[in-house]
């Protein structure tokens, strides 16, 4: 067995405050009226500038909120990458995080719309009601040489005009507009002072709107969803009270040429949906009746999700009801390949689908398609009141039976909080499964109570191991009372490139974008030559969401998914740091304060375990007794000294990764850790903070826990030579006395560091 561990964190704060016009009570800040929903890399671009930046320079307690684009000075360094927000802004960053250039996507349309008719377009102006921009993605599309010639210029911005093929964005609304902006284009443009508009085409508008499209993975074939006015033979569609309608798939080639088209099954709408955003409603909830799809991950084939309006029953009466069913069309013709149906031969359709886009697994995972599924009804009236409700993504072969399913872990405290799972992606090798979801707290209680809870998303990674899904790691973002680290996932994305690199976009205060890089460990091996009692010389541990599972090796073996213990935690674990053997201890672990273990979980607190004094673990094993729980303590920041109030701000909203034990006393700890520094408006941080911690603990009186803890940072180092990768003890510890107190960092650049413990 293996453990996820995070190894990377970089933090991105756009470089702009966007006008935000209602007010949000439940965090008491001005609402956001967009979101980001893509971020794409431009692939001709190096990476980040290589610019020294003081930690110094960087005001972690300044307030943006009345900032907005206008005062911004633009970079005149080439665009990194590429940012949408929902409401229409295409927003063009340098390596640094700067400015480089603006797009209004709804002024592109309205020029389009003033060049076709000039009689209207005397009196019409941009207006405050935007249309919700749902999708952007580039692609390479192909220059004539005519158009290559027209500037002389070799390069601008520090991109070749030249190339055959140049990068373009595509656009969509659900207003039915299509933009396609030309990056090499509005750089010109821009370089000249011209408006950056002048460098996007308006391909067209869907007078029926969008409900969903997206580029194929290979940037050939893009798949676009609209609706029919008109049937056939070319009558007005008539709908009952507007409760369905017709729904069009069509695919377009880089050109925007209709390459087929065809007409699926009427469908439920999504009525409530409105074009319009800024409404301070919740954008992040998907409506039930939304049209959803995937490509397949080698181009040749893409599934959509609809809410069938007419589907047979398969009762004696023979009734008709609303249904989510999954269909899986060719590229080329859009020929019905398969229809989602259970795998018992019945012919039954696969119930309770829910709306989330589908997944489409690689080779690797046997090209299932992956779909949300509840355990019933969600619409249901006993779902209000009865059993908790729980999810899976349900798995469909390409011949659309349903095969296995991943159960998911639903970790959020249903006293007062209720969990939507928004989305579902495998990565580039099929080996890592992401689950989003929204957590909001519950209607019921007081006013003051309802307000003291905020929103926030959650980030669930799983992996297939022996036909069983472990939650391997989950990134929380909020929980418990309101803090200005509390966020929203609006979009979380797997590198096309790298299968173990997520792009995390967050929608809170401030717009800003987080990429987290993973790698795989061997399942965590604690070691001791002097077992005694029920301990165990040779434990295995693997994580499993709120579980850590446990095998004795020198007492049994025992093959995954089993294992000989296990321990429940509060939440889901992280990470798990063992106390070495250092040179001076001949304690007995037989103490009652004796720590072996702490354990980091996604809720930001830690917990420390010994060997079986409380006996609050599961053993399966006879002679074994597991770990226990002798407490939980809070993340750094409950009870800050002066210190760590000039530390925290940096490390707002961090993830302390690759906790390490590099000291030890009878009732304390010293520990370090890294931690991404908070992002800057305008300033890439190009490196890690590597913290030091010490966590005490003593007897309490408590019954509930054998031992009260307290943790206390103690000093912070920037590592100016580049991110960290890991950091681990030295072998010697229980030989050489020197190896208290240090351990190794392995640094991105392939340096290795010997870090030392601060004197006092």
């Amino acid at each position: 067995m293996r453990n996820l561990s995070l190894q990377g964190e970089v933090r991105h704060a756009l470089p702009l405050r966007l006008n935000r016009e209602h007010h949000d009570e439940c965090a008491g800040r001005s609402a956001v009226s967009g979101k980001i929903v893509a971020v794409i890399r431009n692939s001709s671009h190096d990476g980040h500038l290589d610019v020294d930046i003081n930690d110094d320079s960087v005001d972690y307690h300044r307030d943006d909120a009345n900032e907005d684009f206008s005062s911004h000075h633009l970079s005149a360094q080439p665009p990194a990458v590429f940012v949408m927000i929902s409401e229409g802004k295409l927003l063009a960053l340098d390596g640094n995080d700067r400015l480089v250039w603006t797009v209004d996507l709804e002024k592109v349309v309205l020029d389009s719309n003033l060049e076709q008719d000039d009689e209207e377009g005397a009196s019409t102006t941009l207006s405050e009601a935007r249309s919700e921009w749902f999708y952007a993605a580039g692609f390479l599309q192909e220059e004539s040489p005519e158009a290559s010639n027209t500037n002389n210029t070799d390069t601008i911005l520090g991109l070749n005009i030249h190339d055959r093929a140049s990068l373009h964005i595509t656009c969509l609304s659900h207003a039915g507009h299509v933009v396609s902006v030309s990056v090499e284009s509005t750089n010109s443009i821009v370089s000249r002072n011209g408006s950056p508009e002048d460098g996007s085409e308006c391909i067209g508008t869907f007078e029926n709107g969008l409900e969903c499209g997206g580029w194929s993975p290979d940037g050939e074939v893009l798949a676009l969803v609209t609706f029919a006015s008109e049937d056939e033979e070319g009558n007005a569609i008539q709908t009952e009270n507007g409760q369905f309608r017709v729904p069009i798939l069509m695919t377009m080639n880089t050109q925007y040429e209709i390459l087929a088209e065809v007409r699926l099954e009427p469908c439920l709408y999504a009525e409530e949906q409105s074009n319009n955003i800024g409404n301070g409603s919740s954008e992040e909830a998907i409506h039930p009746n939304a049209i959803t799809f995937c490509w397949r991950p080698d181009s040749s084939s893409l599934a959509v999700s609809t809410m069938d309006a007419n589907v047979k029953t398969t009762n004696e009466k023979a009734e008709t009801n609303p249904l989510r069913r999954i269909r899986t069309f060719s590229r080329t013709t859009l020929q019905l390949l398969s229809l989602s149906k259970e795998e018992d031969g019945s012919g039954r359709d696969v119930p309770n689908i829910l709306p989330a886009s589908p997944t489409w697994a690689p080779a690797g995972c046997s090209h299932y398609v992956g779909a949300l599924q509840s355990s019933r009804s969600l619409s249901s009236k006993s779902s209000a009141r009865g059993r908790p409700i729980s999810m899976q993504v349900a798995f469909m072969e390409p011949n659309g039976l349903r095969h296995r399913e991943c159960k998911i872990h639903m970790t959020y405290n249903r006293m007062n909080e209720n969990e939507e799972v928004v989305g579902v992606a495998f990565n580039l090798d099929g080996d890592l499964l992401a689950v989003t979801s929204l957590v909001t707290p519950l209607t019921n209680g007081s006013q003051s109570e309802q307000k003291s809870v905020c929103m926030y998303g959650k980030l669930q990674l799983y992996h297939r191991s022996n036909y069983h899904w472990y939650l391997k790691y989950e990134l929380r973002y909020g929980g418990g009372v309101i803090s200005s680290s509390s966020a929203i996932i609006s979009k979380a994305k797997f590198s096309e490139e790298d299968p173990y690199q997520i792009m995390v976009a967050l929608d809170r205060r401030h717009l800003d974008a987080r990429e987290y890089t993973f790698r795989w460990d061997s399942s965590t091996v604690y070691y001791r030559d002097n077992p005694t009692g029920k301990d165990s010389s040779v434990l295995a541990m693997a994580i499993d969401g709120k579980t850590l599972h446990m095998t004795p090796l020198d007492k049994a073996i025992v093959p995954p998914p089993m294992y000989a213990s296990s321990l429940e935690f509060p939440a889901p674990v992280v990470g798990i740091a063992t106390r070495p053997c250092f040179f001076h201890e001949r304690s007995s672990r037989t103490d009652r304060n004796w720590v072996e273990f702490l354990v980091t979980m996604s809720d930001r607190k830690v917990a420390l375990l010994n060997f079986g004094l409380l006996g609050n673990g599961v053993s399966l094993t006879p002679g074994f007794s597991p770990p226990s729980i002798m407490a939980t303590v809070d993340a750094p920041g409950t009870n800050s000294s002066d210190k760590e109030m000039d530390i925290l701000p940096a490390l707002e909203g961090s993830v302390l990764r690759d906790i390490t034990i590099i000291d030890a006393n009878k009732d304390s700890f010293t520990v370090i850790a890294v931690a991404s520094p908070k992002a800057a408006r305008e300033k890439y941080i190009s490196f890690d903070n590597l913290i030091e911690m010490n966590i005490s603990w003593n007897a309490s009186g408590d019954s509930s826990q054998s031992l009260s803890a307290e943790i206390t940072i103690t000093a912070s180092l920037p590592l100016r030579e580049g991110r960290a990768l890991r950091i681990v003890n030295w072998s010697d510890t229980a030989f050489t006395e020197k190896a208290r107190g240090s351990a190794l960092v392995e640094l991105s650049d392939g340096a290795l560091s010997n870090i030392h413990m601060v004197e006092y």
